[in-house]
């Protein structure tokens, strides 16, 4: 288990913001941290290593640099994807041995949504298009891993648990009448929505994406 956390649209302080949002998840992740930012976009990860394995850089980056990768989740298929790669001379260049390491070289050579047909584990990610300047959030279609987005006063937010997001100044918190309602009658917030108006879960299966030049989504 690890955990993630990211802004778009972010203004002054987005490095002092993510690492407050990242901080907030150290529970999730409590053996290491990374943060990565360009022009108003910040990402942030936590890492939970297993025993005997050495901690990578995060973010992953692909080979390129055009991508930029946090990712929260298992890819019990990872070993025979990076082989099948190698084989076909598509990873070029070894950027780490995790998971996420080796889902940017996926990424890399097949896109997103083709990528992410090929894995096989549980997972929420958040992936960083330099060249198109577009964010996309996924979750596996079982949706074991949890991931939040919303916004912050103008900025757009995301995180692996509400906390994170409530660490953004311009976040304005509050009682979602309508997930209030769902609680008292199913007792569980469903998703898409969260107890936060404005605020939501990311659907399992589901990948949402997030243009620059685009308002956050409301």
């Amino acid at each position: 288990m690890s955990a993630i956390a990211g802004i778009v649209h972010g203004t002054t302080g987005a490095d002092s913001h993510i690492r407050a949002m990242t901080a907030a998840l150290a529970a999730r992740g409590p053996d290491g941290e990374g943060a990565w930012s360009d022009n108003g976009v910040a990402l942030g990860q936590r890492l939970l290593v297993p025993d005997g394995e050495a901690a990578e850089a995060v973010p992953a980056v692909s080979a390129s640099g055009r991508y930029v990768l946090i990712f929260d989740g298992e890819i019990h298929n990872a070993p025979s994807l990076r082989r099948d790669m190698e084989s076909a001379g598509q990873a070029p260049e070894r950027r780490g041995t995790s998971d996420a390491a080796m889902l940017a070289e996926l990424i890399e050579a097949h896109g997103l949504d083709a990528a992410l047909s090929l894995v096989a584990g549980p997972f929420a990610l958040a992936l960083w298009d330099r060249k198109e300047r577009w964010l996309s959030l996924a979750r596996d279609r079982m949706g074991v891993r949890p991931l939040y987005w919303g916004g912050a006063g103008e900025a757009f937010v995301f995180g692996s648990e509400l906390k994170a997001l409530r660490q953004h100044p311009g976040f304005q918190g509050g009682i979602s009448r309508e997930a209030l309602t769902l609680f008292l009658r199913f007792g569980v917030v469903p998703a898409p929505w969260s107890i936060h108006p404005g605020v939501f879960k990311l659907e399992p299966g589901c990948i949402l994406e997030l243009r620059t030049d685009a308002p956050p989504p409301a």
